[in-house]
């Protein structure tokens, strides 16, 4: 294991800790990235720093110089930091963050990493793995996933093995369905839950042990080194395609900005 390598490993065990971060992010300096080390110092400072005072654009306030720099930082440097598919969002309750694009992957960004995720199952199912080696997440939603209801006093997810054909969004495949804490009330193919937000709750852990779990780590490496813009009449950005430094090219549709 490189230092690079153990160092973050450090970061991935222990989400809540600052101080692996902080110490990742002096090697990131020492190591010609000096941007990335100051994004996440700017971020793990704001986490402690008091709330805004509510003055304007112009507040001089530590919070308030502190937010000014972090979206610079991620401005200029989102697509390189956080490469496609992820989609960085410096809050969860943008838009981008809470329905992103098919094929694009939601990625709150907080004390300098991805720390919450919102895509698709299939997304997950893609990139998953290789965004919790290198992100500390700790809770992912799946935008085309909501737990049934039923009508009734509990919410559920069933096994997408349970042979229903009737569309709904609460089926869960299997290999993480298995992995869901909850009751299963005699049914084996489902999982009930008192409230929406534990069944989410059940649902984000066992994304998380299940990507974990998967073989053949691989970690979202490869950076952009250009990005051509494609532009419908008006100006709009209607595509982008980064090619990446590892030979390939990835295109994506309606990208958003990052923020």
């Amino acid at each position: 294991m490189t230092e690079h390598d153990a160092l973050l490993a450090a970061v991935l065990a222990d989400p809540e800790d600052d101080l692996p971060r902080l110490v990742y992010a002096d090697w990131l300096e020492e190591n010609g990235q000096g941007e990335l080390a100051e994004f996440i110092r700017v971020q793990c400072e704001m986490g402690r720093a008091p709330k805004r005072h509510g003055a304007g654009a112009f507040c001089q306030c530590r919070r308030c110089v502190l937010y000014r720099r972090e979206c610079e930082l991620l401005d200029e440097y989102a697509y390189l930091w956080f490469p496609p598919p992820l989609v960085a969002c410096l809050s969860p309750a943008g838009t981008h963050f809470r329905v992103p694009t098919p094929g694009m992957v939601g990625a709150h960004v907080t004390r300098g990493f991805a720390g919450h995720i919102a895509c698709t199952l299939a997304d997950w199912l893609s990139v998953g793995p290789a965004v919790v080696r290198s992100h500390p997440v700790t809770s992912v939603v799946l935008t085309d996933r909501e737990p049934d209801d039923n009508g009734g006093a509990a919410v559920w997810w069933f096994s997408d093995a349970t042979g229903r054909s009737d569309g709904t969004s609460a089926f869960v495949r299997d290999p993480i369905f298995y992995l869901l804490a909850g009751h299963a009330a005699g049914f084996r193919n489902s999982r009930y839950y008192p409230t929406r937000e534990a069944a989410l709750s059940a649902l984000s852990a066992a994304l998380i042990a299940w990507a974990k779990s998967q073989p053949h780590p691989a970690r979202l490496s490869a950076t952009p080194v250009s990005v051509d813009l494609t532009h419908d009449a008006d100006r709009t950005v209607t595509s982008i395609a980064f090619r990446m430094s590892d030979g390939g090219t990835r295109h994506v549709p309606d990208m958003p900005p990052p923020g």
